[in-house]
């Protein structure tokens, strides 16, 4: 007899909910005055298609899209760069080696979000971070051509080259603050408070941000989603193909996939620098 009794208790506990839970268009009460209705839908009003895209909004969706696309650019251009030979501009680099690289990333990525994503965020605001993510990618970017320049002088990887190297990873690792990757951001807004768990990150911070009201919070989040989506998908392969022609042609000594590259960063400082310094409504 105990059983059912024990295990219904512990159903109704993770079944409980908090009086108001609600992200954007539906809004479900626990209304304790009427025990026979266990929840009630509300319908909030959803604000019109143009009305989603003030000026906050559009610029915070640039940024947005410039990091999805630049951060997949890198991605892309890993084994790409570090497979081609060191004759052709890359470091010969073996695919298990490659494979070690990428870990050693995704473990530094992992630990940053993990130790400092929350505490940098709080004390220094998302647009700041954002912007710091952004300046990082100057020195990640011109470590590929140096990186061939020492391996084409030594004639093989000194251990400068893969100090180089761990610096390069380090700081595109870091990168990893501007947007979430490994963790799942939870974001509840009531009014005054915005309740972060795990890997906190910028980017989506200022996305909630920039929606006029909390019943548009869904709808700016999907449009967001879609076009990070679309940047994803075209990042690779443009990089691919600028990373090939660049090399193919000697365009500008095979580094004009680099220099296009450092075109678009200082494209995404100018647009997030124009993001409010404060949060306006969170």
């Amino acid at each position: 007899m105990t059983g059912p009794t024990k295990q219904s208790e512990e159903t109704r506990k993770l079944l409980d909910q908090p009086d108001v839970q609600e992200y954007g268009a539906l809004l479900f009460s626990n209304a304790s005055s009427a025990p026979s209705v266990s929840h009630k839908v509300l319908p909030a009003p959803a604000p019109a298609f143009r009305d989603l895209f003030t000026r906050q909004f559009r610029l915070t969706l640039l940024a947005h899209a410039h990091m999805t696309f630049l951060d997949m650019t890198f991605i892309a251009l890993i084994p790409l760069m570090y497979s081609t030979s060191i004759q052709d501009g890359g470091l010969s680099f073996t695919p298990r080696t490659i494979g070690i690289v990428i870990a050693s990333r995704g473990i530094a990525s992992t630990l940053i979000q993990l130790g400092f994503s929350a505490r940098l965020l709080n004390r220094y605001g998302p647009r700041n971070i954002l912007l710091l993510c952004f300046a990082t990618m100057f020195p990640t970017i011109i470590a590929f051509p140096i990186l061939n320049i020492m391996a084409k002088e030594n004639k093989e990887m000194s251990p400068a080259i893969w100090g180089l190297l761990s610096i390069q990873l380090c700081l595109s690792a870091f990168q990893s603050l501007s947007y979430c990757k490994s963790h799942y951001l939870l974001l509840q807004w009531n009014r005054v408070d915005l309740t972060m768990h795990y890997a906190t990150a910028s980017i989506y911070v200022l996305l909630v941000d920039s929606a006029e009201t909390k019943s548009a919070l869904a709808s700016t989040n999907s449009i967001a989603q879609m076009i990070g989506c679309g940047t994803r998908v075209i990042a690779p392969a443009v990089s691919a193909s600028l990373f090939s022609l660049s090399l193919e042609r000697k365009l500008l000594g095979g580094n004009l996939v680099y220099f296009l590259w450092i075109f678009l960063v200082v494209s995404a400082l100018h647009a997030s620098r124009k993001l409010p310094s404060r949060l306006q409504r969170i």
